[in-house]
């Protein structure tokens, strides 16, 4: 309720201090969390190969993400195409927009510590529920940014294309100058 409620005020906001808001929903492709995840777990495996982790001593989620992202790599994934092909779309849909407001997470954060001994597919599972909204801009390689808007926890993300950072930053500005 909190993400929700933050993008509805941080949307009222903006239209109040002079900005046109329209509803729109990005072209998200239905494989775009494969793709996502290819990525992130080949670049925990990179990330742990370049720092020399010892695997070993990692908690075994971790374990099995640098496993996996290894594996991947030995496969010859990920691919850059199905990343490229996203942006381009995104590229595409951003040519009538500004900046896009979401939230920044569908769920409230669990209490610190309590994954702890969640398995890996227990704990992918939650993170893709919990934080469906940055995954698909990171991999286009889009700015992005997150604001705090509300009341408690809540915040919101904005975004924009490549290029259009003074846009985004701007937006970010007038909603902090003009707080609820």
């Amino acid at each position: 309720a909190t993400a929700k409620a933050s993008t509805r005020t941080a949307a009222a906001r903006a239209e109040e201090i002079g900005h046109r808001v329209v509803r729109a929903d990005p072209p998200y492709p239905a494989t775009l969390i494969n793709a996502w995840v290819r990525h992130w777990i080949a670049g925990v495996a990179v990330e742990a190969d370049e720092l020399g982790l010892p695997i070993r001593e990692l908690e075994p989620r971790t374990r099995t993400v640098v496993e996996r992202g290894r594996k991947l790599i030995r496969r010859g994934h990920p691919q850059a195409g199905p990343a490229a092909a996203w942006r381009e779309r995104a590229l595409a849909w951003f040519e009538d927009v500004d900046v896009l407001l979401t939230p920044v997470i569908a769920r409230p954060a669990p209490p610190a510590g309590s994954a702890t001994r969640m398995g890996y597919w227990r704990a992918y599972l939650d993170g893709a529920r919990r934080v469906p909204f940055t995954q698909a801009w990171n991999l286009a390689g889009f700015p992005a940014l997150t604001l705090p808007m509300g009341a408690g926890a809540g915040a919101v993300q904005l975004i924009a294309a490549p290029g259009r950072e003074s846009a985004l930053l701007r937006a970010a500005a007038d909603l902090e100058q003009h707080p609820i």
